[in-house]
């Protein structure tokens, strides 16, 4: 094999010299990360396959859900335990999930506060950022939509709440899935 010449920036090469082991080259350092990004793409292109098919609802396996850019989607129907969620954005379905989830409970706050790791804190709090749930006696911060679908799935799975979400992007050029319409399921299984 023969030899190459690589010029790196000296933060990268301490970044690469921190990440290797004491049995380890530089070489499989590099690998690692080729591979790493190899398999980041494959699940891209995965989900790129998906909605470039001819289907109208998009089944999404919550696996790549990670990978799905949800930051322009909109129209989000759901079925929360049977309850039927129509909003645009997805906070109003989150907030069902933390009600649903607070029943199950036994309606203690903070149990849901304690168990889940979605920026939520226990009582009416209106400051850095919090918003105070109406009727709960909780807060949540808002970040994404990612970190939102992120936030439900935990919940539904931790609480055994079975969880059916379609959502959609507009037709729009700032989305990377245009007009198309996808949905994932999580099964309601005691936690």
């Amino acid at each position: 094999m023969g030899s190459f010449n690589i010029k790196l920036k000296k933060s990268t090469y301490e970044r690469i010299e921190k990440l290797r082991s004491r049995h380890e080259n530089h070489n499989a350092v590099i690998n690692r990360a080729i591979d790493a990004l190899d398999s980041i793409a494959k699940a891209s292109q995965s989900l790129d396959e998906l909605f470039s098919s001819s289907q109208e609802i998009y089944d999404v396996d919550l696996t790549n859900i990670a990978q799905l850019n949800l930051t322009h989607s909109k129209s989000v129907c759901a079925f929360v335990d049977e309850r039927e969620v129509n909003s645009r954005h997805w906070r109003q379905l989150l907030e069902t999930m933390f009600d649903v989830a607070i029943e199950k409970s036994g309606g203690k706050s903070g149990v849901l506060v304690s168990g889940d790791q979605s920026n939520l804190e226990l009582g009416q709090v209106k400051t850095r950022g919090f918003k105070p749930i109406d009727k709960l006696n909780i807060s949540a911060r808002y970040k994404s939509a990612n970190k939102s679908c992120d936030a439900l799935v935990a919940i539904a799975r931790s609480f055994g709440i079975e969880l059916d979400v379609t959502f959609s992007w507009p037709c729009s050029e700032k989305c990377k899935y245009s007009g198309k319409t996808a949905r994932f399921r999580v099964p309601g299984e005691p936690p």
